[in-house]
């Protein structure tokens, strides 16, 4: 009996699925950064870092509206809570944050994993996505307002 190629599955297919981690909040830095702390698992853990929700951006703090995303981000994710992330990078962006989408709750990622292949950016149902409906925050590419 011949022996059959097992498929090679290429990094691209598990990136959806890598670089979750939970982190604690401690404090909501403006409206689309947050300063928390990271629990990367095995007893490692990280000091305080920024984290920056990809796919939005909120008003500048010194902006009409920038103390409100702020407010309103810290009400989602209050100081000592822990959230879900997911990294779109195992780096940090150019100013030093890392950057990816948070869930409050574990049966708002439960509902993101049951929709994974959704090209919803961000996800559905994750802090990202609520600082949009709310009306803190636009979608945004990373360039230019969408």
């Amino acid at each position: 009996m011949a022996k059959q190629k097992q498929k090679q599955i290429d990094r691209k297919y598990w990136e959806k699925y890598v670089y979750r981690y939970t982190m604690t909040v401690i404090e909501a830095y403006d409206g689309d950064t947050l300063v928390v702390n990271f629990d990367y698992g095995f007893k490692l853990k990280e000091g305080s870092a920024l984290f920056r929700l990809t796919g939005i951006q909120s008003p500048e703090l010194k902006d009409k509206g920038g103390p409100e995303a702020k407010v309103f981000l810290a009400k989602l994710c209050p100081p000592k809570s822990v959230v879900l992330v997911q990294t779109h990078f195992d780096r940090l962006e150019k100013y030093g944050r890392f950057i990816g989408v948070a869930w409050s709750t574990p049966r708002e990622f439960d509902l993101h994993l049951n929709n994974i292949e959704s090209k919803a950016v961000p996800p559905v149902g994750s802090v990202n996505h609520k600082m949009i409906l709310s009306g803190h925050s636009d979608p945004w590419d990373g360039r230019n307002k969408k």
